[in-house]
C-alpha cells in the first residue's frame, strides 16, 4: 500500500491524524500559508454586509443553515457561480452574488462588518482545513460558523471561540472583534508563506537527516 512506503504524512487537519498513524510512522500537521488576507487588518465597523467566500459547489450547507437561520443581513456570496451549469441560491433579496476573483474576494473582504461559513457533515466538509477561517481572522474580520465546522475546533484549541452566526450579539460585538485582531495578528506572523515553508523544509530535512 502506498502509504505504508511514505516516510511521512503531511494533512492540513488534525482531525485527520488518527486516521493516517496506523499506516506511517509520523504523520504530522501541516497549516496552508496566509495566501489571501488582507494587506491591512480592518477596522470594527458597526453597520455593514457579512461576506461568504468559496466554491459554488461547497455553498449547499450554508444555503440549508440560512434557509432555518435567517439572518436578517446583507449578505455577499463571492463565489465561482457563473461556471456553474446549476444554481442552488434561492432568490433572495438580502443574498447578493459576485463573481470570484482574487481582486473581488479583496474587495469584499475590504468593505465586510464580517464573516461566516457553515460546514456539513459530509466527511469533506467535517474534514476542511480552516483555510477560510484564518483568511478572515488575520485580516481582523469577525468570523463565525457552526459548532461541527474544524474552524471552530481549530481556534478553541488556539484560545478563541468562533460563535455561531446566529449568536449575532457576541459575532457582531465589538469585543469579539478585538479578540479576532488579537488572535489575528499572531495568526499573520504564523502564517506567512515563508513560516509555512521552513516548516515543509525542517520535515524534509529530517527525513533526509540534514543537519
Amino acid at each position: 500500500m502506498f502509504l505504508r512506503q511514505c516516510e511521512a504524512i503531511l494533512v492540513h487537519c488534525e482531525r485527520l491524524l488518527p486516521a493516517f498513524k496506523s499506516y506511517c510512522r509520523r504523520v504530522e500537521f501541516v497549516e496552508h500559508h496566509n495566501r489571501f488576507g488582507l494587506r491591512q487588518m480592518t477596522d470594527y465597523k458597526q453597520d455593514g454586509y457579512v461576506v461568504w467566500v468559496g466554491f459554488y459547489h461547497n455553498l449547499g450547507p450554508t444555503i440549508q443553515w440560512l434557509q432555518v437561520h435567517p439572518l436578517g443581513m446583507e449578505i455577499r456570496f463571492v463565489t465561482n457561480f457563473k461556471t456553474q451549469a446549476q444554481r442552488i441560491l434561492p432568490i433572495n433579496d438580502e443574498y447578493k452574488l459576485l463573481e470570484w476573483s482574487p481582486q473581488a474576494q479583496y474587495d469584499q473582504m475590504s468593505g465586510a462588518k464580517a464573516a461566516f461559513d457553515i460546514k456539513g457533515l459530509s466527511f469533506n466538509q467535517i474534514n476542511k482545513p480552516p483555510v477560510k477561517a484564518q483568511q478572515f481572522i488575520s485580516s481582523g474580520i469577525p468570523f463565525a460558523t457552526n459548532g461541527e465546522s474544524y474552524s471552530a475546533e481549530y481556534f478553541d484549541a488556539r484560545g478563541l471561540q468562533i460563535p455561531t452566526p446566529n449568536d449575532k450579539h457576541r459575532w457582531l460585538s465589538r469585543e469579539y472583534w478585538g479578540q479576532t485582531q488579537t488572535v489575528g495578528s499572531e495568526l499573520r506572523k504564523r502564517l506567512t508563506l515563508e513560516n509555512v515553508g521552513l516548516h515543509y523544509q525542517r520535515i524534509v530535512n529530517e527525513i533526509l537527516h540534514i543537519a
